[in-house]
């Protein structure tokens, strides 16, 4: 016992950057042995079946008075220990669904499990009907994946920065969260697929002058137009006579909205911490019928 005590305390000190040179060993010893060094890393990828039974091997250690936790990719959560007064190892039980398992610990934080969905079969086809649901960012080059192939991102935000894209290739979005590989003769890593829509250019700024009947939609997205799904953010359409309809929503879209009064309109949008805000005026319609 004293000498896994004077290996972990080197360990201890190396990865701390503290000169152990001066420190006088607890024990010696000269057969070979090896150890676990924790490196603070916040999630780890689970690419194979042998890596599923590795980690399911595996005790969580813990304080005494932690609470341990281990939410499924379902939503499910278990606890696998309540608060304890004595420091004991815990279980971790199998990872044996494919998805981002999370351990919490009350104290200590959270890690997270990316277990690949092929190791389930959950992880679809990589076709418009049915697209891949990756989970970490080496599955693109891994598989082989070529133009065509149509996946989602779980954790949107993170895993989209982490993708590795083969060789020649781009991703293209095709729909909320779904994208696809399509090959890049330019070098470009992201475009967005052909759409049609309305925009307001000759103006300077969100201002404008406009007609009831006119009026494009207003755009808002929860997170500067960045992608993120998730994002909530609030658009508020204040009428000439101080009269406001307040809507919630979520993600990126766009709002169409009837300015049914004459004069001043404004426009906010409030999200991620910032309020945009458009003054719109709407002039009188004037409308000849000949009969």
């Amino acid at each position: 016992m004293r000498t896994r005590c004077s290996i972990a305390f080197a360990a201890a000190c190396a990865a701390v950057g503290t000169v152990c040179g001066d420190v006088e060993p607890l024990a010696e010893t000269e057969s070979a042995c090896s150890y676990t060094v924790y490196d603070s890393s916040a999630s780890y990828a689970v690419k194979s079946a042998a890596e599923q039974t590795e980690f399911a091997s595996r005790s969580v250690a813990r304080r005494a008075g932690e609470t341990v936790k281990l939410t499924a990719p379902d939503g499910t959560t278990t606890t696998l220990v309540d608060g304890a007064s004595e420091a004991t190892g815990v279980a971790l039980p199998s990872l044996d669904a494919g998805g981002v398992w999370t351990l919490s610990n009350s104290r200590q934080g959270t890690v997270t499990f990316k277990v690949r969905r092929s190791l389930d079969g959950s992880i679809g086809e990589g076709t418009p009907a049915s697209p891949a649901r990756l989970v970490d960012g080496d599955e693109l080059v891994d598989y082989g994946a070529g133009a065509g192939y149509t996946f989602t991102a779980e954790g949107q935000g993170s895993l989209l920065g982490e993708i590795k894209l083969p060789d020649g290739f781009a991703m293209e979005k095709v729909g909320d969260g779904v994208w696809r590989l399509v090959s890049s003769t330019d070098g470009s890593q992201y475009t967005w697929a052909q759409i049609a829509y309305r925009a307001d250019g000759r103006g300077e700024g969100p201002d404008r002058i406009s007609q009831s009947y006119a009026t494009p939609p207003v755009a808002y997205s929860g997170d500067d137009w960045l992608g993120d799904a998730s994002k909530a953010s609030t658009l508020t359409f204040v009428s000439p006579d101080g009269t406001e309809t307040v809507l919630d929503r979520t993600g990126t879209g766009v709002q169409s909205f009837t300015f049914d009064k004459t004069g001043h309109w404004t426009v906010r949008l409030v999200a991620d911490g910032k309020t945009r805000t458009a003054d719109i005026l709407i002039r009188d319609t004037f409308v000849i019928i000949v009969r």
